[in-house]
């Protein structure tokens, strides 16, 4: 159970099936409870559960997975997983709008990882606090600096070779460019990380970069271009993804009304 829990969390994050991940996740750290195998364990209540939980939108059951693992990865001496439990509870203070408790979250991760004596993995957690401060700011409504962030995040992506976090933080820049009137520039963009999550089998990123199209199409009062490109998504799996369902029923009232 443990070695195929490990094997498909992974695929199962980058799919977006965070239903499924979840469940996995649940026999996955009960199953590394049993046989004594804590490493498994905190990271499968970090990520399988606690990430899931979070995309899912429940952020306090979240929050009690993330703290049981991160005092295992206390224990175990493991700063790489104590710095990602404080940056995905600094995640959930972001989603919620608590936004001076995210900053707070993101400085201890930032600090805890300065203890990561593996060089890989410092740069991979360095990458990853540096796009959360890029969504911070972009929270904040801090355009121009969420931008710099961005692009210092899209770099550090690129020397570690993680595609899926590069088409990440590429969204989340044409999104910025989008606040900051750049809309020729945003939809290149959203085009460009629509074909890449095809290839890489990235339903997060794909349904993120169709929403901002078809949000602009509304900006421009273009329902009919907005509802065609709304017809690429899934609505259900869509739906059930709660960092977009709201954008998507919103953008479909929308669309259905012409208003």
């Amino acid at each position: 159970m443990i070695r195929i829990g490990d094997a498909l969390s992974r695929p199962l994050f980058e799919s977006g099936e965070f239903d499924v991940r979840l469940q996995l996740g649940f026999l996955t750290e009960e199953a590394a409870a049993h046989l004594g195998a804590r490493d498994v364990q905190y990271r499968t209540l970090i990520d399988a559960i606690g990430w899931s939980l979070i995309e899912l939108g429940s952020f306090d059951d979240a929050q009690k997975y993330l703290r049981h693992g991160l005092t295992l990865a206390e224990e175990e001496g493991d700063y790489f997983y104590q710095a990602k439990a404080y940056r995905h509870m600094g995640a959930i203070e972001r989603r919620m709008g608590l936004l001076d408790n995210a900053i707070a979250y993101f400085e201890k991760a930032s600090q805890t990882s300065l203890n990561i004596s593996v060089e890989e993995d410092a740069k991979a957690m360095s990458a990853g606090i540096t796009y959360a401060i890029a969504h911070l700011k972009f929270s904040q409504r801090e355009y121009k600096g969420a931008l710099k962030y961005t692009d210092l995040a899209i770099n550090s992506f690129k020397e570690t070779h993680d595609t899926y976090r590069v088409d990440m933080a590429l969204v989340l820049k044409a999104d910025i460019q989008v606040a900051l009137d750049q809309v020729e520039k945003a939809k290149d963009i959203y085009r460009q990380v629509i074909q890449s999550s095809r290839v890489n089998r990235e339903s997060i990123h794909y349904a993120r970069a169709v929403l901002g199209l078809v949000e602009i199409s509304l900006r421009e009062n273009n329902f009919d271009e907005a509802s065609r490109v709304l017809a690429r998504l899934d609505s259900e799996h869509t739906v059930k993804m709660a960092a977009f369902s709201d954008r998507y029923l919103a953008a479909k009232q929308r669309i259905d009304t012409r208003v």
